[in-house]
């Protein structure tokens, strides 16, 4: 059972990562081209592979509550402890 808890913590941390990736796509084009550019990455309906292009959001989303919620575990964890 620790293998596959092994293996889906993997898969997790890979999404994780991914869609790490994609968010600092979306904050380079709204650095770069503007912020209709990084809305349009975000809020258009894709045409061309449809699935890839909801699953980078899905890791994206993914990825922002992830980051979010480490430090405020964290700390809250801190809290209680102290």
């Amino acid at each position: 059972m620790t293998q596959v808890l092994r293996f889906a913590m993997l898969v997790l941390w890979c999404l994780v990562l991914w869609g790490t990736l994609w968010d600092g796509h979306v904050l380079w084009a709204l650095a770069t081209r503007g912020a209709s550019a990084a809305t349009a990455l975000v809020l258009q309906t894709p045409t061309e592979q449809a699935a890839a292009a909801w699953g980078n959001r899905g890791c994206g989303l993914l990825a922002v509550f992830v980051w979010v919620a480490l430090p405020l575990a964290r700390w809250s964890s801190s809290r209680l402890s102290a």
